[in-house]
């Protein structure tokens, strides 16, 4: 007899991680499979919302499921599966399809119309909490702001900040060593005349700490006391520090299922003043420093460079490029062995020609993009890696119908209730209208999938059509100005990444992975 389980726990946010939640879900997981003489064969967690389906670590559990017979999943609670009705049921009907029961440690629903009753008032009141939480929560930071108070997400102040939460009310209070170090960035500007480059220099050799040295919860992606010029290049034009700040700059909305992060029009961000660290003429000087820098820097380029800004260090850094006067030639390379040798020096020391790099780059995008047996060789690849997605698309939009048949039939048995007097109107109403909300998501998100399927497919009309494109472009481009080739570089949002002295890897819309051998290109690689 097959009794193989797997366990699953979920939270929010990465934050939550860090608590008790997890452990515990499991915990009562493990004991719950142990009471029932169930043998673990994996446990998976997410960090996720639970009204979203595409999970990390549930995508991991179906992708284990589909290898490994199971016949149990054991969840703690069913808000920890989701909290939305139509999400609960999608899942569980996928998990039925692979012969999976799932059960949930709290709830004992049982497999009679009184459980399912039960699962279905249980799911749809977490999925109502959660709405009207989120709206809670909303409203109250909208509120709070607008009396002149300060919301700060897990209380990331800006450098020279401190985040102070006292009485449901929020403020920046000035952290002096910290802000010390902001007049004196302000003024190396303003004062001395330094680039961003040279104060975040002269920051590293002071040894002066950054936000991400102090705090646990702000990323630092190097060393301690190491500054970036971009991070300097925040702190000169954030309004913060002449004592304005801003909520409501930006917003997240769900749209074809996707969470997006959009601008709010400058007109509703919500104002509030807070305590000053440089004045406001300072601030202003800066910004003209700022802008006038970035002309000099513009300026400054003599020379042309195709894969400017496109190019990745393995330490993470963007590529920079440089011309060796006295061997009167130009490389691509990590820019902390160079313009910013003041930090620490990246372990990648080698440096690719110019020539050589942005020839083999070129003529690798050309031959996937314009010559037709490469352009036919990427559009199968393209479609064998569609084909597997759509796979796991239709399987879901099966197991949405699965679900909506299901309520249909549910539909019915409320209509033969109302009809015998089994139940009351209201009740029957109140019933009808959560599975037709139910019904309604399902839909919807079937549509969204079947959508997604169609684009996300060549057609042969469509192949026919590239490359006829592709043999036009070809014609025209035999011999490309630097812009020109630049700018198709951009469209197609080319990423160049140095794996090695004799690999790199393209990525971008023309492909998903493309690795480019360059030990046969001549003596390309400079100490």
């Amino acid at each position: 007899m097959n009794n193989r389980a797997v366990l699953y726990a979920r939270v929010s946010t990465e934050e939550q991680t860090k608590g008790y939640s997890l452990p515990t879900q499991l915990e009562a997981c493990r004991r719950y499979a142990l009471d029932k003489g169930y043998q673990v064969e994996r446990e998976f967690t997410d960090a996720h919302t639970g009204t979203e389906l595409d999970r990390p670590g549930l995508n991991e559990l179906y992708q284990f499921v589909e290898t490994t017979k199971v016949r149990y999943l054991i969840i703690y609670d069913i808000d920890r599966l989701s909290r939305a009705v139509s999400n609960q049921a999608i899942i569980e009907m996928e998990m039925a399809k692979s012969g999976i029961s799932i059960e949930y440690v709290l709830g004992g629903y049982t497999d009679t119309p009184e459980g399912e009753l039960m699962k279905i008032i249980k799911s749809g009141i977490a999925q109502y909490e959660n709405r009207q939480r989120t709206e809670r929560s909303r409203r109250g930071k909208l509120g709070k702001a607008k009396a002149g108070y300060v919301v700060c997400p897990a209380g990331r102040a800006p450098f020279g900040y401190d985040y102070v939460y006292e009485d449901h009310k929020g403020m920046f209070v000035v952290n002096e060593p910290q802000a010390r170090v902001v007049r004196m960035i302000y003024s190396w500007l303003v004062d001395d005349g330094y680039s961003s480059y040279a104060i975040a220099k002269k920051l590293w050799e002071e040894g002066i700490l950054s936000k991400g040295d102090y705090s646990d919860v702000v990323y630092k992606k190097f060393g301690r006391g190491e500054w970036s010029p971009s991070t300097v290049r925040r702190i000169i034009s954030n309004t913060v520090y002449k004592g304005d700040w801003y909520y409501n700059k930006t917003r997240r909305r769900k749209i074809n299922g996707k969470n997006v992060t959009s601008h709010v029009p400058e007109d509703e961000w919500i104002h509030v003043r807070v305590p000053t660290i440089i004045d406001e003429e300072l601030w202003v000087q800066a910004q003209v420093c700022l802008a006038r820098n970035r002309q000099r820097s513009k300026r400054n380029t003599k020379r042309q460079y195709l894969l400017r800004g496109m190019v990745f260090c393995p330490c993470g850094r963007r590529w920079t490029a440089i011309y060796k006067t006295h061997l009167k030639r130009a490389y691509y390379r990590c820019p902390s062995n160079e313009a910013e040798h003041w930090r620490k020096r990246c372990e990648n020391n080698f440096s690719i020609r110019q020539e050589i790099l942005e020839q083999a780059v070129w003529e690798t995008v050309t031959d996937l993009l314009l010559h037709q047996d490469a352009l036919k060789e990427e559009i199968a690849r393209q479609r064998e890696e569609a084909s597997k997605e759509t796979e796991r698309k239709l399987k879901r939009v099966q197991a949405i119908d699965g679900v909506i048949a299901e309520i249909d039939r549910k539909l019915g048995v409320l209509l033969d209730e109302l009809l015998t007097g089994s139940f009351s109107k209201a009740v029957i109403n109140q019933r009808k209208s959560e599975l037709m909300a139910q019904r309604e998501d399902l839909v919807g998100e079937s549509q969204r999938l079947q959508t997604e399927i169609k684009a996300g497919t060549i057609t042969v009309e469509e192949e026919v059509e590239l490359l006829e494109f592709a043999e036009e472009i070809r014609a025209r481009l035999e011999a490309p100005t630097i812009e020109q080739k630049r700018r198709i570089l951009e469209l197609i949002d080319l990423r160049i990444e140095v794996l090695s002295r004799e690999k790199i890897k393209l990525s971008g819309a023309i492909t998903d992975v493309l690795f480019v051998n360059l030990s046969s290109a001549g003596n390309w690689q400079e100490k």
